[in-house]
């Protein structure tokens, strides 16, 4: 069973966090292609179906598990974009006032909200590159299907 867990960390230390689990998600994909490649090797075995099925079941769990951390990692990246553009808004206001309006206070003159930009377009497309390596393994796995359904049809 998943569950949701919350707890708190300086804002600096995001990137590193979604860096953290998309290497892990990366890990994990490259287990999936090769628990498919195994899938494949059963069938070309003649194993039992339910051990296919089993396989097969099997590696979609796994990829289950990397589109969740794919979401969560798409979703503390929002947070973290939100929370960037209130601090750049709220450095444009007076102190007072930000903090009258209960408006984060702004951050010290030193904090490079650039830095923390690019980094988070970093993760953004590390993001993508996965959703894409996933979504390639799946056509591939397509393609291997209808091209042994047409040799045996």
């Amino acid at each position: 069973m998943k569950v949701n867990i919350q707890y708190s960390i300086e804002l600096d230390e995001i990137p590193s966090k979604v860096r953290n689990f998309l290497m892990k998600a990366t890990q994990e994909s490259s287990e999936i292609e090769a628990g498919i490649r195994y899938a494949v090797s059963l069938m070309d075995d003649n194993i039992s179906i339910d051990e296919q099925l089993k396989r097969i079941d099997l590696v979609r769990r796994r990829m289950a598990d990397v589109d969740l951390v794919l979401l969560d990692c798409s979703e503390i990246l929002h947070g973290y974009q939100k929370a960037l553009v209130q601090l750049r808004e709220g450095s444009a206001r007076s102190p007072k006032t930000a903090v009258e309006a209960g408006a984060p206070i702004p951050l010290p003159i030193d904090f490079d909200v650039e830095k923390y930009s690019e980094q988070m377009k970093s993760l953004n497309e590390s993001i993508e590159n996965i959703q894409f390596s996933n979504l390639a393994i799946e056509e591939s796995y397509d393609d291997e299907t209808r091209n042994e359904e047409t040799e045996e049809g």
